[in-house]
């Protein structure tokens, strides 16, 4: 991952884990850590206007997909979200700093719900199969 970004931020419930990785490693803003705090957390801490999340131990990132994320993003969204026939995936994906006071919000109201968060955010949704197309490999089961 360090090829395609310049910033690298792990977020976990556990930060003393990770700490033979070269990135900078932060913990979950809530209790109890979970998706939402995750992308709050990496959001609070990012140098940039939005971060591409990715679940860990997922596997590699394909430098396509990634870019098919990053090509979709416009000043106006949000979010940059895939989309499957079993609704919108949180990860992985693109999260704008917009996005933090809106899910900041929900979290500090213990609502850990994504599909609560959704609809605070503009998103631009991505179809699973362009996805796919980039990324044979990709799984969209979310």
């Amino acid at each position: 991952m360090a090829s395609l970004f310049d910033e690298l931020i792990l977020v976990a419930a556990d930060p003393f884990e990770l700490l033979t990785w070269d990135a900078l490693i932060v913990s979950d803003h809530f209790t109890p850590p979970g998706l939402l705090s995750g992308i709050q957390a990496g959001l609070f801490a990012a140098r940039h206007s939005h971060i591409y999340a990715a679940a860990a131990g997922t596997g590699s990132v394909a430098p396509a997909v990634v870019d098919l994320f990053g090509k979709a993003l416009e000043p106006r969204w949000d979010a940059v979200l895939a989309e499957s026939e079993r609704g919108v995936l949180p990860l992985p994906g693109i999260y704008g700093k917009r996005a933090l006071k809106p899910l900041t919000r929900q979290l500090e109201c213990g609502d850990l719900r994504f599909d609560r968060f959704l609809p605070q955010i503009r998103t631009r949704k991505l179809a699973a199969q362009a996805i796919h197309a980039a990324d044979p490999g990709w799984n969209s089961s979310g």
